[in-house]
């Protein structure tokens, strides 16, 4: 039997281990923390954070056979980084936690239900995330509903930068036409093993929502981007 419903762990079906899958519900929007002031008055004052908590989900699904050898859904679920759901085929969720509660007999153990308990970063991303190439000079949208963290792969020597919006981030010291990745997500810059931990400086490039300008200076052979695109 299969559903017509579906949840995906790493990119991977619910299909491919024979599970019946009730519609998953749509998980909540995160819920934004608040500062709240004593200001003495008649009553308090109470202002958003640019913080958001993570979120809670479960997926509730079931096996039909005899028996409890359910090997292949804990191979399935192991080491689990993303979630997809069939309600939202557009978007991935970054898994924080995943648990997994008992078995549970119904039907004289003909069928057994399973419940899947997420804790999920605060927000959704776009499913396609492909790396763009770049000319110098372009403009990159931002369809997100919020401001992304992107990744850069940089081919250049020596010193260079990139700017964003205005916004100049340095990496000084580069190998002839050495590769690097700029991974605005980790605050981390690198190329293979090797960290840059003083060849950088300025703020990791954000892409705000909507256009953005993006140029690069120094001796940069190739830029490509792949935008991290997010939603509330």
């Amino acid at each position: 039997m299969r559903s017509k419903d579906w949840f995906k762990i790493n990119g991977i079906s619910s299909y491919t281990v024979e599970i019946y899958v009730d519609t998953p519900a749509v998980p909540p929007m995160a819920q934004q923390r608040y500062t709240t002031y004593q200001v003495g008055a008649d009553e308090d004052i109470t202002f958003p954070d640019n913080i958001f908590d993570d979120i809670i989900y479960s997926i509730t699904f079931y096996t039909f056979r005899n028996d409890f050898d359910n090997t292949d859904i804990y191979s399935f679920l192991s080491d689990a980084r993303t979630l997809e759901i069939s309600r939202l085929p557009r978007y991935y969720y970054k898994i924080r936690q995943l648990s997994l509660d008992s078995p549970e007999n119904l039907f004289r153990g003909e069928k057994i239900r399973y419940k899947l308990n997420f804790r999920l970063a605060p927000f959704r991303y776009f499913a396609e995330n492909p790396a763009i190439s770049l000319r110098n000079n372009s403009i990159v949208v931002n369809r997100g509903t919020r401001y992304s963290k992107p990744i850069f792969r940089i081919v250049g020597t020596g010193d260079i930068f990139v700017n964003v919006n205005n916004q100049i981030f340095e990496v000084k010291g580069l190998a002839e036409n050495q590769e690097i990745i700029i991974d605005s997500s980790k605050f981390i810059t690198y190329s293979g093993n090797q960290l840059f931990y003083n060849q950088t400086s300025g703020k990791y490039p954000l892409l705000t929502v909507g256009e953005n300008t993006v140029s690069w200076g120094g001796d940069v052979k190739n830029v490509e981007i792949s935008k991290n695109e997010r939603c509330y």
